[in-house]
C-alpha cells in the first residue's frame, strides 16, 4: 500500500490532486490510502505519531509556510518524500533549499500532474528496495534508502544505517557494493567511503563546496584533499541533476516494490 498525504487549504487543490493519485493508482493496480488536512495545526499532529509514503504540501498557507512544514517532515521521518504545491513560481528557490522531491505547479494540466506523481511514485519504489550481504553471523537485508554511507577500513566494510547501527560485511569490496546497490543515489565520493547522497543534511548551497558533510544522522565526512573534495563536488551535481529531473517511468519491478 501507499500511503499520501495532502496539506492543502483549498479544497479544490486537494481533491485535484487526489483525483491525479486515485488515476494512476487504478491504472497499476496499486493500492493506496490518501489523508487531507486543511490546515498546519492538524496536520503537524497527525505526522507526528504517523508515517506516510508521500507528502504534499501547498507552499502558502494562512497558518504556515509549506517549506517549515517540509522540513518538520524531514525531521521526524528523515527519507520521507516530499513535494511542495504551488500557484506561483516565485518559490522555486524556496522549494530549492527545503530539499523537497518535487516543486508542483497547481496550473499542470492532467497529463503534467501524472507524470510528477509517477516521478514520486519512481522514488518510492527506489526506497523500498532491499540490499541483501553477508556478516560474521549470518545474511542480513535491509533497506537500502536506510544506509548513510559505507566505509573500507582495514580491508573490512562497515555499513552505517541512520539508527545508528553498523554492519560488518563479509565478501564485498566498494566497487562490488556500488555496483549491486540499485540505486543511483550512492556514489564513490573517495577510495574508502560509498555515500549514500540523499543523506546530506541542509542545503545544496551551504553543503557541497566544502570539505566537510554533515549528514543526517548527525556524522561527519571529512574530505581530506583536493581531489576528492572535486569528486564529491562533481557526484553530488549528477545528483542533483538527477534529483531534480523530470522524466521517470514505472517499471513492473517498481509496481511489485510499490504493491509490497
Amino acid at each position: 500500500m501507499i500511503k499520501f498525504i495532502i496539506c492543502d487549504d483549498v479544497p479544490v487543490s486537494s481533491e485535484c490532486l487526489k483525483k491525479s493519485i486515485k488515476s494512476i493508482a487504478d491504472n497499476y493496480d496499486i493500492e493506496y490510502q490518501i489523508v487531507i488536512f486543511d490546515n498546519a495545526d492538524d496536520f503537524i499532529g497527525d505526522v507526528s505519531s504517523n508515517e506516510y509514503d508521500i507528502y504534499f504540501i501547498d507552499i502558502s498557507m494562512p497558518d504556515a509556510r509549506g517549506d517549515f512544514l517540509a522540513r518538520f517532515v524531514k525531521i521526524t521521518h528523515p527519507f520521507a518524500i516530499t513535494a511542495l504545491v504551488s500557484s506561483y513560481e516565485d518559490f522555486g528557490d524556496i522549494a530549492c533549499t527545503a530539499m523537497v522531491d518535487a516543486y508542483l505547479y497547481k496550473s499542470y494540466d492532467e497529463f503534467q500532474m501524472r507524470s510528477q506523481i509517477l516521478r514520486l511514485l519512481q522514488k518510492c519504489a527506489d526506497k523500498r528496495k532491499k540490499y541483501t550481504f553477508s556478516t560474521i553471523d549470518s545474511d542480513v537485508s535491509i533497506f537500502v534508502c536506510d544506509i548513510i554511507y559505507i566505509e573500507s577500513s582495514k580491508r573490512k566494510l562497515y555499513v552505517h544505517l541512520y539508527n545508528g547501527t553498523i554492519f560488518n560485511v563479509y565478501d564485498e569490496t566498494l566497487n562490488s557494493l556500488k555496483k549491486n546497490i540499485e540505486i543511483f543515489y550512492f556514489h564513490k565520493i573517495s577510495r574508502s567511503c560509498l555515500l549514500n547522497m540523499e543523506a546530506i543534511e541542509g542545503s545544496h548551497s551551504k553543503k557541497y563546496n566544502h570539505a566537510d558533510s554533515e549528514l543526517k544522522n548527525g556524522d561527519i565526512i571529512e574530505l581530506h584533499s583536493e581531489s576528492s573534495i572535486k569528486k564529491f563536488n562533481e557526484n553530488y551535481k549528477t545528483f542533483l541533476r538527477d534529483f531534480l529531473q523530470n522524466e521517470y517511468s514505472i517499471s513492473e519491478m517498481d509496481i511489485k516494490n510499490l504493491k509490497r
